[in-house]
């Protein structure tokens, strides 16, 4: 009888159960794997089970799994996990993890046992943890015990990278095997804490500040605040970089350290606490950088829709589909670099544009300019592009979808509206990686959406993405790949990217994906309201700062900021006789339309009121109504 259980076999065993009319080459894809692979594990399930007198798995001539034994197929799918084979890759996190916190503690023999694996196998696992090593210009050494040698800087750098790769399995309720060594090797320091309670404290930090900082860079900062008190711990001295730091600060940290002291019982050193803020004003002062430029990039995009306002406005204002299309074309255009792409035949995808609206765009592209960069020819027939996507929809299947997001509430929620809001599907389930392990119902689901890493332990024979919170063009080409559609309309990728035949592969791939941001979804009629009166608040007062302010006239100015929530305040200054409307959200192409949404009291003679009296009374006159 097969003595051990391997992950793959268990891998199989879930796959064939979730899909019962599956082939050996299905799961040969799925799991990466020969099909002679296949057959062996299968022989090595009915092997485990050679008492009876049927095998438990066979296959029909054309491949397909015909399971004569289901409870016993589950037995497999649910063993223990000490029956499971280590693979490669986690033996070498495991190492990684015991050389970074707890080498003092790497014993082959010990790590043979408990990894049922041989000596040998170790010894060759270390060589490779030697090379990893070198990129750190760190060595592994031995005399009597393990030890690291290299300058601190290096070794702390190590350190983090190494918290980094094994994330996922830090904050999990559940474990594997594997996990449950890593926890026994590196929760020593921690003695045994639930160290993912620090999310809750870091959200809460985000959100005080006014703070949107991106899954990647929480999981980073979480990192460097685990390390950090890591070597408060061991009483080890803490390096700090960059002592004295010249940016702004850019949040109060008395409250936020006691909290994190508290969770994890330790006094943190000054030089802890500074290096977590110099990491953490870095970070917001590259955030700023960008907001900087995204502020930009919206009042390009409202000047735009003003320019072409009087006669259009019913085709484009009132389709998010297409703001989020332009406005991440220009993002990634004017950030990076000015990226541009070249296509040789490119007149072949001229837009179809009435005279008049096509003169319009194109004298207001030559006239202004984003972050000092002139519109050149190309990107104004790229710009023109959004405006006249005219493939047909198809009819489509409303695809149900697992959303893993572990993101704060109001982002999530609006990821949440967007995807059922602009695509065809429907989310069945919305839940933390976290929540993973204890969720059995996977039938009938086509596809999952992550908005964090993917973990290496999840495998499940269904389609799976990561996509972003706040969703890009790269993310509307993911979704297309998994065949999920967009409301209204279709657009033919296939006749398109067969049309680029004329380029080699890598230029085909790079047009195809920059191409699709210009023909995500044709303006909708459909009817969006943009603003409502009883969410305007009156403030008195208002700090340009971290503002892009709009002049509408000498009186009337807008001004709009990216924030962590969304309103709309209304600011009287008598001093400098005028009136701001300020426009707060998280998303770059809501607040576009919160802009446009106050175009609509245009047919009131409201944007052409010069009287600042005349302003005021209007205004305190609507926030009555």
């Amino acid at each position: 009888m097969v003595k051990k259980i391997t992950s793959r076999m268990k891998q199989i065993a879930e796959i064939i159960l979730s899909e019962p009319n599956i082939t050996i080459k299905d799961v040969s894809d799925t799991l990466k794997i020969s099909l002679r692979q296949v057959r062996y594990d299968v022989s090595c399930i009915n092997e485990y089970f050679k008492d009876l007198s049927h095998p438990v798995l066979e296959t029909d001539n054309k491949g397909l799994f015909i399971v004569n034994n289901v409870e016993k197929l589950k037995i497999i799918k649910k063993s223990k996990k000490n029956n499971f084979k280590f693979s490669q890759e986690q033996r070498l996190h495991l190492l990684l993890v015991i050389c970074a916190f707890n080498i003092k503690k790497m014993n082959l023999s010990q790590l043979s046992k408990e990894m049922n694996i041989s000596r040998m196998t170790i010894k060759n696992d270390l060589e490779l943890v030697k090379e990893s090593l070198k990129q750190y210009h760190l060595e592994l050494n031995y005399n009597n015990i393990f030890y690291l040698t290299g300058n601190a800087k290096n070794q702390y750098e190590f350190q983090r990278d190494v918290l980094y790769l094994i994330e996922y399995s830090l904050y999990k309720e559940e474990f594997e095997k594997c996990e449950i060594l890593m926890h026994k090797y590196i929760m020593e320091t921690f003695n045994n804490i639930t160290i993912r309670e620090i999310f809750p404290i870091l959200h809460k930090f985000f959100e005080t500040n006014n703070q949107i900082i991106t899954d990647s860079l929480i999981y980073w900062f979480a990192c460097t605040i685990l390390l950090n008190i890591w070597y408060d711990k061991n009483n080890i001295p803490l390096l700090v970089q960059n002592k004295n730091i010249h940016l702004q600060s850019y949040a109060n940290f008395q409250s936020f350290f006691d909290e994190i002291e508290i969770l994890f019982d330790v006094k943190m050193s000054l030089e802890s606490q500074q290096q977590i803020i110099n990491h953490y004003n870095l970070m917001c002062h590259d955030q700023r950088d960008n907001q900087t430029i995204n502020l930009k990039i919206i009042k390009f995009i409202y000047g735009l829709m003003h320019f072409i306002h009087q006669n259009y406005s019913q085709y484009f204002i009132e389709d998010p589909i297409f703001f989020n299309s332009l406005y991440y074309h220009l993002e990634k255009s004017y950030r990076l670099n000015n990226i541009k792409l070249e296509i040789p035949y490119f007149e072949e995808y001229y837009p179809s544009l009435d005279s008049k609206l096509s003169s319009l765009i194109t004298q207001y592209c030559q006239e202004n300019m984003i972050h000092d960069i002139y519109i050149d020819k190309q990107d104004i027939n790229f710009i023109k592009l959004y405006f006249s996507n005219l493939f047909y929809r198809k009819k489509v299947h409303v695809k149900k979808i697992i959303l893993i997001c572990g993101a704060p509430k109001n982002l999530k929620e609006h990821l949440l509206s967007q995807l059922e809001t602009f695509f065809y599907l429907k989310v069945v389930k919305v839940m933390s990686k976290y929540e993973i392990p204890f969720f059995d119902e996977w039938d009938h689901i086509d596809a999952i959406l992550f908005t964090e890493k993917i973990p290496s332990y999840f495998k499940k024979n269904i389609p799976t993405e990561f996509i972003n919170i706040n969703m890009s063009f790269e993310d509307y080409f993911k979704l297309y790949q998994l065949n999920i559609i967009p409301h209204k309309n279709l657009i033919d990728f296939k006749k398109l990217y067969n049309d680029l035949s004329f380029l080699n592969k890598e230029n085909q791939i790079h047009a195809f994906q920059v191409l699709i941001q210009y023909l995500l979804g044709k303006p909708s009629l459909q009817s969006i309201p943009f603003f409502n009166k009883h969410h305007i608040i009156l403030c008195h007062d208002f700090e340009k700062t971290d503002c892009e302010t709009i002049e509408i006239n000498q009186h009337f100015h807008l001004a709009i900021k990216n924030t962590q929530s969304e309103q709309i305040k209304v600011y009287l200054d008598e001093n400098s006789r005028t009136v701001t409307f300020i426009i707060e959200s998280y998303d770059p192409a809501r607040i576009i339309q919160l802009l446009l949404g106050y175009s609509k009291l245009e047919f009131l003679e409201f944007w052409k009121l010069d009287d600042l009296h005349q302003i005021i009374t209007f205004i305190q006159n609507f926030l009555k109504k």
